[in-house]
């Protein structure tokens, strides 16, 4: 069982899989809508199904949770406010986010490699340090039409990432070229180079980005050559 606090230090809730848990809070939500949207048709007035104040409108509350230092299988979430909540040094590898609210959220040190970001807000998330870019079988995160102008980007990885002309990044930030299919390519071949060592590291420790051991993180252990 594990207990999730708040970044104070308040206990929040415990649950055994956090994946399960907001997988539970999602079909609950849902089931909700469900009821009260069928509530009003019987009722004989369906004008008021998707009223502003319904739960249509309202996402689930995750604010301030602390999910730092955390294997978070997600999987895929949506309609979750995780406003100011934090997943430093967290593993979120190949996650989804859809519709929801990451103002404020800390991905310091986060490993988002290949994650989703579909429909969701940045207002001054930050991202330093954290890993979005190539994952281990191509592209890195998908941030297409993400509004990124107030996000903070320090020493962040985003060589891979996915992104299009609408994509909005902060005032006087380049980022790199968007992932091409031909750049995924000659980025699996080269994984494809690794020996078994190398592959098995860069499995284990998200962070290594480098087949040079003097760039890996201190943490990870270096090859026996």
């Amino acid at each position: 069982m594990e207990r999730y606090y708040d970044i104070d230090g308040n206990f929040m809730f415990e649950c055994y899989k956090l994946s399960d848990h907001l997988s539970y809070l999602i079909r609950e939500r849902r089931n909700a809508i469900t009821a009260e949207m069928d509530s009003e048709i019987a009722s004989g007035d369906d004008s008021e199904c998707l009223k502003e104040d319904s739960l249509f409108y309202t996402l689930i509350q995750m604010q301030r949770i602390d999910f730092s230092k955390k294997d978070v299988d997600f999987t895929c979430v949506s309609e979750i406010d995780f406003s100011n909540s934090s997943f430093e040094q967290s593993c979120l590898y190949w996650d989804s986010f859809q519709y929801c609210k990451l103002d404020g959220v800390n991905f310091r040190d986060c490993d988002l490699r290949g994650v989703n970001f579909f429909d969701c807000t940045f207002v001054n998330t930050d991202f330093s340090g954290a890993d979005l870019g190539y994952s281990n079988v191509g592209r890195g995160a998908h941030l297409c039409s993400a509004d990124l102008s107030t996000a903070i980007f320090n020493e962040t990885n985003l060589i891979g990432i996915e992104y299009d002309e609408t994509t909005i990044w902060p005032k006087g930030f380049t980022p790199p070229p968007s992932c091409t299919d031909e750049a995924c390519a000659i980025y699996i071949q080269e994984y494809g180079f690794m020996d078994t060592e190398e592959k098995s590291l860069l499995l284990t420790y998200g962070k290594v980005r480098n087949r040079n051991p003097a760039f890996w993180p201190n943490d990870v252990p270096k090859p026996n050559k």
